[in-house]
This record gives structure tokens, C-alpha cells and sequence, in this order.
């Protein structure tokens, strides 16, 4: 016959302190959608983000997704008059403006809305709208990692005609300098 083995409660508290605890070190942050994320120096081998300036689209616990909005910075204009948005579904055009329009979802925390590629009508685009092409993309959980690891900072939007309208010229500094304001 086979002794039972008797487990002091203390073992039974360890376990569950230790689940509780690495159960709140997994969750993901708060949502950082509708905020601008600025690529900091540990990005700076990065050739899709280095500089970078992100406005984050969506934020959930399976993907995020954003638009590089300095991207034409880098020179990659595949379609006439539009700019680069990121390494992602770089053959997929969005429109990202500050009136809602036809297939538009607005952006949370912002006063923008956009238009995704598989959201266009192709027979009435969004008027006054930025187009960009591809975007930026995170697996679940990556950008929650990313940010832990000090690899971008969060800032809030601007308003929609400002950020439509900024130059991309300096536009990274510019955030850069609200970030580091952010830190003090």
C-alpha cells in the first residue's frame, strides 16, 4: 500500500503567489492605440524603423498595427502621391484622414479616422485623405515587449489636420522632443 504524501500548505501558497505573480508580468500594457510611438536609439539598426514615427492603429492582445508616418523619408513610394507606412503589407494602400468617410474606422483617442486597403471603395476614395502604403505590424504580444525593452515611447496624437498636415522633415524630432519632455 502506498503512503500519501502530504503537501504543507505553504508549498500550495508558493505556487499560487508564483502564478499570480508571472500571470500580471504577462499581461499586456495598457492600450497604447491612437498614440504615436517614436522609435528610440536601441531601434537604430532597425532600417524599417530607425527614426521612426508610428501612429498606432490598433492595440490588441493578438496584433497591433500602426502607420509609419515619416516614411517617405526613407524613399519608397511604390504608388503615385502616397507614402510609405511600413514593411507589411507593402502592396495594400490606407487612407488616414480627419473626416469619416465611406468604410472609415476612427481611430480611438485621436479625432482621425482610417480607411484599411480591404476597406476602399475603389470607385469613391477618401477625399482630402494621406495614402500610405504597407503598414507596421506586431505579433501578440511583441509590441508590449518592445515597449518593456525601452524600444519606442508612447506620446499622445496630435490633432488630425496637425499631424496630417506636419512635415515629415523633423517630424521624428519633434516627437522625439514631447517624448523626452514626457520622461522628466
Amino acid at each position: 500500500m502506498r503512503k500519501k504524501l502530504k503537501i504543507p500548505p505553504i508549498v500550495y501558497f508558493v505556487i499560487a503567489f508564483g502564478l499570480l505573480y508571472l500571470g500580471t508580468r504577462l499581461q499586456p500594457i495598457d492600450s497604447l492605440q491612437g498614440q504615436i510611438l517614436v522609435a528610440t536609439e536601441k531601434l537604430e539598426n532597425d532600417s524599417n524603423f530607425t527614426n521612426g514615427v508610428i501612429l498606432l492603429l490598433e492595440d490588441r492582445k493578438a496584433q497591433a498595427v500602426g502607420l509609419v508616418l515619416n516614411g517617405a523619408a526613407y524613399g519608397h513610394p511604390k504608388v503615385e502621391g502616397a507614402r510609405w507606412g511600413g514593411p507589411v503589407d507593402s502592396d495594400v494602400v490606407h487612407y488616414l484622414s480627419h473626416k469619416k468617410s465611406k468604410g472609415a474606422h476612427k481611430i480611438p483617442n485621436t479625432d482621425l479616422y482610417v480607411v484599411f486597403g480591404r476597406d476602399i471603395d475603389p470607385d469613391s476614395p477618401p477625399e482630402n485623405a494621406v495614402k500610405f502604403y504597407g503598414g507596421a505590424g506586431w505579433d501578440e504580444r511583441q509590441l508590449n515587449r518592445e515597449m518593456k525593452r525601452g524600444m519606442w515611447n508612447a506620446v499622445p496624437a496630435l490633432d488630425a489636420k496637425t499631424l496630417l498636415t506636419m512635415p515629415q522633415e523633423g517630424m521624428y524630432e519633434t516627437f522625439l522632443e514631447r517624448a523626452e519632455s514626457k520622461e522628466d
